[in-house]
């Protein structure tokens, strides 16, 4: 017979039932630590990405156009736009930007180039066609 199973703890329902909570507590507390880890940059740089959070995503990426998608409450995300245009990082690179209701975005910011997207699947053929044409207006505009 194996050692390991002849052990009265093996078959010790109470035993058994401590290794696995304590194991369980280890995991969890591991567990724990890991999330507090790599959550602990998001939680000190808020929300909402800063000047060098969106200067890092451009040296990374190198992003020729940024689609940005407006959905409810269409102000609020209407000026988040905005920052994100006038940000130095991005100042020159072309936004396509999409919704789902054109007509209410309008209604709220005014008059606006945004792509319409309504439903899924939706035309992705539309999409590929403005970002094409942003990307060509900013090699254009790089020459």
């Amino acid at each position: 017979m194996n050692p390991s199973f002849s052990s009265p703890r093996f078959f010790n329902p109470l035993m058994l039932w401590v290794d696995v909570a304590l194991t369980t507590n280890e995991m969890l507390l591991s567990a724990g630590s890991v999330i507090q880890m790599r959550t602990e940059r998001m939680a000190k740089a808020g929300l909402s990405p800063n000047e060098v959070d969106l200067a890092e995503f451009v040296q990374r990426h190198d992003a020729a156009v940024v689609l940005y998608d407006i959905a409810i409450p269409y102000d609020e995300n209407w000026r988040a736009l905005q920052e994100r245009r006038a940000a130095p990082a991005l100042a020159t690179t072309p936004f396509v930007v999409t919704t789902t209701n054109q007509r209410a975005l309008e209604g709220v910011v005014g008059p606006t180039d945004a792509v319409e997207i309504i439903g899924k699947p939706y035309d992705l053929h539309r999409i590929v066609e403005a970002v094409r044409r942003a990307a060509g207006r900013q090699a254009r505009h790089a020459q």
